[in-house]
């Protein structure tokens, strides 16, 4: 099992995965992914400490799904967004030469983009694990998070796993063969982010010219194309431009510092060693050859000058490496980052897409299944309900006030995901969580991947960390101060 931590360095928050290898021993599929920036993956750096090797995936402003799906909240568009990500990432393993099997299909280690629901997965060659059994396991657990209300994310869920159940899909396109109306490709193109569709839209058309060219159709392959052309004809006018800004979520400021050479008195340092060596030559040269001296000196003086020079040299080494800060300065930026999603039409295809796939469902006409899975077994309550409060120190809340009446309680400016919404600029979308422990009376608080972290008690908590929190503790979101008190 994958052991991580978490930490934060500047504004930037990142996952450490310990490395087995030493350093300089790196795989062909780490020195892949360290050289280039591979769409889908996490962003990965590579750190030695004290011999062993670190790899830090950067999650800066993102939220793992295990996280963005806590309760039974899975929609149609959400599993259709993850089942597009899924296969697109074939084309990019075989482009760069990488192992199926070291993705990490965990939730807890699939990444979402909150503002364009963009995934990014972890790639970690040292816990192979079959893709097939880790693709089983994700589609339980979104079974265990749909949301059950929602009739047409249920049938496609279901169609979905009992092909990988019975090893029958193909993994270009899980989507295949279980939506196949052109209703539904529609409803794709004008529900998604322009960037999945764009990339699986090229994927396909690839495919059709291929196909053009050997003037050789199968069946999916020609309702795949008429359904893109016919999609493509109904499309407004810029649809997938259309982008609309959530009012009730505030912007969120990304702060980046970037660390520069200051090369003034960088070069007033190197001019330092340069006179030192110059003078050391000079002396030599007077020395060595006494003929064409310039200075008289004798040999001893000239020894004596030559070590102190090398003594000096030394020195001015041994102080710029102890204050090698001094050398450079810090530069500062801030970004506004307004939340807008694409703009989204209400024609969701109907529950007849989904003859294909009830057919699949039907027991009495296929009794090859192995067994018969229960939605009751996936369905769980994870909420407890509780009675504590934040209380506001300052004026910078939106209310003196906050009722918690619920665990998991998050607090952030993303108002579909958060509790309670903070209308404030330096607040990230999901900025911190509050849970209890079943078992006692213990609270906790996590720090979300925030841009301007969570402080308790005016300690600074890593990301992603659990600490334990009491009554009459003061939480510093940023910079808005709260007494958090127990009923």
């Amino acid at each position: 099992m994958i052991q991580e931590k978490y930490i934060r360095e500047n504004s930037n928050n990142y996952m450490i995965i310990e490395s087995p290898e030493k350093s300089g021993d790196e795989s062909y599929q780490i020195k892949m992914l360290l050289k280039n920036t591979v769409n889908k993956f996490l962003l990965i750096n590579l750190k030695s400490i004290n011999n062993s090797q670190r790899y830090c995936y950067d999650i800066s402003s993102k939220q793992p799904l295990s996280r963005m799906y806590e309760g039974n909240n899975i929609t149609y568009a959400d599993v259709i967004n993850i089942a597009m990500h899924i296969s697109q990432i074939t084309s990019v393993v075989n482009e760069f030469l990488l192992e199926l099997d070291c993705i990490v299909l965990n939730a807890r280690f699939i990444y979402m983009n909150i503002s364009d629901k963009a995934l990014y997965f972890t790639y970690y060659p040292y816990d192979e694990k079959d893709f097939g059994v880790s693709l089983r396991q994700l589609f339980e657990f979104i079974l265990e998070h749909l949301d059950h209300s929602d009739k047409q994310a249920v049938m496609l869920t279901y169609g979905i796993y009992q092909k990988i159940l019975q090893n029958d899909y193909n993994l270009k396109n899980l989507l295949e063969n279980v939506l196949e109306d052109e209703n539904t490709e529609n409803y794709i193109e004008n529900t998604l982010p322009k960037n999945i569709v764009n990339f699986d839209k090229n994927e396909r058309s690839d495919k059709n010219e291929r196909s053009e060219k050997n003037n050789r159709y199968d069946k999916n392959e020609r309702i795949e194309k008429t359904a893109l052309d016919k999609s493509n004809r109904n499309l407004p006018q810029g649809g997938l431009n259309n982008r609309y800004i959530i009012e009730s979520v505030m912007p969120e400021v990304i702060e980046d510092e970037k660390e520069v050479r200051n090369t003034r008195i960088i070069n007033i340092f190197m001019a330092i060693k340069a006179i030192l060596i110059f003078t050391m030559i000079f002396v030599a040269f007077n020395v060595i050859l006494p003929r064409y001296k310039v200075i008289k000196i004798g040999l001893v003086p000239a020894i004596v000058t030559i070590s102190i020079i090398l003594v000096l040299y030394k020195l001015l080494d041994i102080f710029y490496e102890k204050n090698k800060i001094y050398f450079t300065k810090i530069i500062k930026s801030k970004e506004e980052v307004e939340y807008c999603v694409p703009e989204t039409k209400d024609d969701a295809p109907k529950a007849s897409n989904y003859k294909g796939v009830t057919d699949k469902l039907s027991i009495e006409t296929h009794l090859d299944y192995t067994c018969t899975q229960l939605l009751s077994d996936y369905l769980k309550d994870n909420s407890l309900l509780i009675s504590c409060r934040l209380i506001a120190q300052d004026d910078l809340s939106n209310e003196k006030e906050i009722s918690i009446r619920e665990t998991p309680f998050i607090l952030g400016s993303y108002a579909t995901k958060c509790n309670y919404v903070l209308s404030n600029k330096l607040i990230s979308r999901m900025h911190i969580r509050i849970t209890k422990e079943k078992s006692s009376d213990t609270y906790f608080v996590e720090d979300l991947n925030s841009t301007n972290g969570t402080y308790v008690n005016e300690d600074k908590i890593e990301p992603n960390q659990k600490v334990q929190i009491k009554d009459g503790d003061i939480l510093k979101l940023a910079v808005i101060q709260y007494r958090f008190t127990i009923d």
